[in-house]
């Protein structure tokens, strides 16, 4: 995580006296920087799995398809989903490989 700190990103964070099982670790684009899905391509374009992971849930077909749609607003949803990647973590991953990870988000966000 300290690697990541310095990157155009909002690092996820822990209240006090909480923990975690870190089994997603989502990142979020910096606002006025790259936006999200230019970030998410280049990294698939190094061979990167790195994919958004939270919807809001009027996104979600079920309710799509009522009529409820107009009452489930949720902008602050909305605008976290529209910055968020889930960065690849699982503990097989080597230390070369989140170096990589680190170095393609630098080449492809606005420092």
């Amino acid at each position: 995580m300290e690697n990541l700190r310095h990157l155009p990103l909002e690092l996820p964070q822990l209240t006090p006296g909480s923990r975690s099982s870190w089994h997603l670790y989502p990142v979020c684009v910096r606002k006025g920087g790259s936006t999200r899905d230019r970030v998410m391509a280049r990294l698939r374009q190094a061979g990167i799995q790195a994919n958004p992971h939270y919807l809001p849930v009027p996104r979600f077909r079920f309710y799509q398809n009522r009529r409820l749609r107009p009452y489930l607003s949720c902008p602050v949803a909305a605008e976290f989903a529209a910055r968020e990647i889930s960065l690849p973590i699982f503990p097989g991953l080597k230390s070369f490989e989140q170096s990589k990870v680190i170095r393609e988000i630098g080449k492809w966000t606005d420092s």
